[in-house]
């Protein structure tokens, strides 16, 4: 079993995940970060993989982008349809 320990959030897999899921819903760094009350810069920090986000952003951004934060952050449970031919 993979610990979660060694899966940083801000890792390719989150970054891609969070480019994917903002793509699907058609919306800017600045709609994604007023929807998760977060700065659009961060957002744009975090798809580019420069930062980690603490669990209550990730849980923030996966609300507003209606995924659940288990896959967001570690790619982890059942993914968006969308995402699963993506």
């Amino acid at each position: 079993m993979i610990s979660r320990m060694n899966t940083p959030l801000a890792s390719e897999g989150f970054a891609v995940r969070l480019k994917l899921a903002r793509a699907h819903r058609a919306l800017t760094y600045r709609a994604l970060g007023e929807g998760a009350g977060i700065s659009h810069t961060a957002v744009q920090h975090l798809e580019a993989g420069a930062s980690s986000p603490s669990l209550t952003n990730c849980e923030r951004l996966a609300a507003a982008l209606g995924v659940r934060a288990s896959w967001l952050a570690f790619g982890e449970g059942r993914a968006p349809a969308w995402a699963a031919s993506g």
